[in-house]
C-alpha cells in the first residue's frame, strides 16, 4: 500500500498541483467558492498527506468534483491569467521548443518587477492596497494575527503587531497627504482613522455586512462606506488607492500631450483650458469611433426677420473653432472639487 501512489503518479501530481494552487491563492479560492454556491456543491478541494494514500484519494475525488466548476471559472474569464502563466511555464520547460535557457532570466525579470513594486513604492501602497482589497481581506491573504480582545478592552499601541504598525503608518502618510491638499481636517480625526483601521483588521460587523460578489470591484465596494461615520476616513484612503490607474501608458501619453499644448506661444493658457484642450484632442482622435459621444456642434447665426425688407442675400462668416465647443465650455462655472473628481477619479480602463 505504501507504493500504491506510484501507479497513479501523473494523476496525483496534477490533482496535487491544482489543490496547492487553490490552497495558496485567495483569488482562486474566492471565485471557486462563488461558483460552488451557484452550482450547489458543498465540498471544496481537500489537502492530502504524503504518507497516506487514502488522503490522496480524497483529494483526487475533491478535485474531480470541483473540476466542472474550475472550467466554468476559466470560461467566465476570471482565471484566464492562471492558464497564461501555466502555458508560459510549459513553454519554458519544454525541451522541444528549446527556450529552457531563458527560464531563469524570465523568472528574474518577474521577481525584479515584483520586488520593485512591493518594496520601492511610496508608503508601501501596493501592500496596503492588497490588505484593503475586500476579497483578499476576507480570505486572509495577509496573515495578520491581531491580539484577542475582551468585550470592553481597547487595543493599545504596545499591543500593535509589527505588520499592523506598517499598514497603519502607510495609511496615516497617505491620509496626511490628502489632508494637506484638501485642508478639511486636522489631527483631531487621526484617532478616529486608527479606530476604523482596527475595526477593519478585526473584520467587525460593518465590513461583514457589505455584499461581496464575483463582479464586485474594490473601488465600488469602498464607495459604500464613504458616507458612514464608522468607516468614512478609511474609505477615503482606500478610494484614493483604488482610483490609481494600474498602467503608466495613459499618464505618459497625457503628459506628453499637455507638454505639446503648453508651448511657448501658449504660455498664458490656464490649467483648466490646458486640460480641456487635451480632452478635446483625445475626444476627436478616439471618441467618434466609440459612438457614445454627446457632443453636438453649433453655429452662431444672426436672427433673421420673418419679413425681410429686401431680397438681397445675407452673408455670414464661416464657422470658427468656438462653434465646435459645447456651450458649457465657453463660460464654465468652475468648481475645483468637481473638476478634481472629474480629472483624477476616472474609471480604470483595464478593469
Amino acid at each position: 500500500m505504501k507504493d500504491l501512489g506510484k501507479l497513479f503518479k501523473d494523476t496525483l501530481s496534477i490533482s496535487s498541483a491544482l489543490a496547492n494552487y487553490f490552497g495558496k491563492s485567495n483569488y482562486g479560492t474566492f471565485h471557486l467558492d462563488i461558483q460552488r454556491k451557484v452550482d450547489g456543491v458543498a465540498q471544496g478541494i481537500k489537502s492530502h498527506s504524503d504518507t497516506w494514500f487514502l488522503s490522496s484519494y480524497t483529494q483526487v475525488v475533491s478535485v474531480y468534483t470541483c473540476m466542472p466548476l474550475i472550467k466554468k471559472c476559466i470560461k467566465s474569464n476570471v482565471l484566464n491569467w492562471i492558464c497564461i502563466a501555466y502555458d508560459l511555464e510549459q513553454v519554458l520547460a519544454s525541451p522541444v521548443i528549446g527556450v529552457g535557457n531563458l527560464q531563469s532570466e524570465v523568472v528574474n525579470i518577474y521577481n525584479h518587477q515584483f520586488n520593485q513594486m512591493m518594496k520601492e513604492s511610496s508608503h508601501h501602497i501596493y501592500f496596503l492596497a492588497y490588505y484593503l482589497h475586500p476579497l483578499f481581506h476576507q480570505y486572509e491573504g495577509i496573515q495578520l494575527v491581531m491580539p484577542p480582545l475582551s468585550k470592553d478592552q481597547a487595543l493599545t499601541k504596545e499591543n500593535y503587531p509589527t505588520l499592523f504598525k506598517l499598514l497603519l503608518t502607510s495609511v496615516l502618510c497617505i491620509f496626511q497627504g490628502k489632508q494637506l491638499r484638501t485642508q478639511d481636517s486636522g489631527m483631531e480625526v487621526v484617532p478616529i482613522l486608527i479606530c476604523q483601521l482596527i475595526a477593519y483588521a478585526y473584520n467587525q460587523t460593518l465590513f461583514q455586512q457589505a455584499p461581496l460578489t464575483r463582479n464586485t470591484k474594490p473601488l465600488k465596494w469602498r464607495n459604500q462606506f464613504a458616507q458612514d461615520s464608522n468607516s468614512n476616513l478609511l474609505a477615503r484612503v482606500a478610494i484614493k488607492i483604488f482610483s490609481i490607474s494600474p498602467s503608466e501608458i495613459c499618464d505618459e501619453r497625457t503628459a506628453s500631450r499637455l507638454g505639446w499644448f503648453n508651448a511657448a506661444r501658449r504660455s498664458s493658457i490656464t490649467p483648466e483650458h490646458l486640460i480641456s484642450s487635451a480632452k478635446l484632442y483625445d475626444y476627436y482622435v478616439n471618441g467618434f469611433s466609440e459612438k457614445g459621444f454627446k457632443h453636438s456642434a453649433r453655429v452662431h447665426l444672426s436672427t433673421i426677420s420673418e419679413f425681410p425688407m429686401n431680397s438681397a442675400p445675407s452673408t455670414f462668416s464661416a464657422p470658427t473653432l468656438m462653434d465646435l465647443v459645447n456651450k458649457d465650455n465657453v463660460d464654465p462655472q468652475l468648481n475645483s472639487a468637481a473638476l478634481e473628481h472629474l480629472w483624477f477619479n476616472n474609471p480604470d480602463p483595464y478593469d
